[in-house]
Formats: structure tokens, C-alpha cells, sequence
């Protein structure tokens, strides 16, 4: 399944004429990873895929990795979204 969603992500990245490099990286957290990651391959985008979260629970849009993510990354950060599903 999870080679899947990389071939997915590639296939777009082609799509748009974008070389995508996609990878597997585990940590304990995944924010810090995500950025990690990024400056040691010297990216010049992360592209993250979310789902907002209700209205009834907006105190952030989004959960704590794309928050982290936003904030500390080295690059552009790029969040594609689909809604939550209705509760």
C-alpha cells in the first residue's frame, strides 16, 4: 500500500514535468523527520498530503506534523487537502 501511494506521488510529480525523489524515512516523530530529511537531501519543496480538521475542533487547521512542518522546514512546504468527512 505504501508503495503505492509513493508511485501515486511520483506519477503526479511526472505529470507536471517535476522530478520527484519520494522516500521512506522513520523517527519518532514525524515532523522533525520530515524536516530532517529535507535539509539533508537539500529539497527545495515538501509536498505533504492532510485533511483539515472539523470546525468543531479548530483550534489549528491542520494536525501537529504540518504545523511543524510549516514552521521549521528548509524549503517550500506544499499541503494538499481534502476535508474531513462530516462527524
Amino acid at each position: 500500500m505504501l508503495d503505492d501511494l509513493l508511485d501515486d506521488a511520483d506519477a503526479v510529480g511526472e505529470s507536471y514535468g517535476v522530478k520527484i525523489v519520494e522516500r521512506l524515512a522513520r523517527g519518532r516523530q514525524a515532523g522533525p523527520t520530515i524536516v530532517e530529511e529535507a535539509m539533508r537531501r537539500g529539497s527545495e519543496i515538501i509536498v505533504l498530503g492532510a485533511t483539515r480538521k472539523s470546525e468543531r475542533m479548530r483550534k489549528a487547521i491542520f494536525g501537529s506534523t504540518v504545523d511543524y512542518v510549516l514552521k521549521h522546514a528548509p524549503c517550500r512546504v506544499m499541503v494538499v487537502s481534502a476535508s474531513a468527512p462530516p462527524a
